[in-house]
């Protein structure tokens, strides 16, 4: 009984420790408030409730067609 509890534990914090960031975009990592890393587009790993996603920041660079 025991080791199922603590399977299911570690499961959980598998699941919580994976993150996705979308194309064009990058998450800002933060340690208890400081920069620590940035995370690039595509699947994460991160350390919960230790490390926060401070921000996801778009890289990508809008433009407008104007026609004269």
């Amino acid at each position: 009984m025991a080791a199922l509890i603590i399977a299911g534990i570690v499961v959980l914090y598998l699941l919580f420790s994976l993150v996705t960031v979308r194309q064009g975009t990058v998450a800002v990592i933060t340690t208890f408030g400081k920069f620590r890393r940035i995370l690039r587009p595509g699947l994460n790993m991160r350390v919960p409730i230790i490390e926060t996603i401070y921000r996801r920041i778009s890289y990508q660079n809008r433009s407008i067609e104007l026609k004269f």
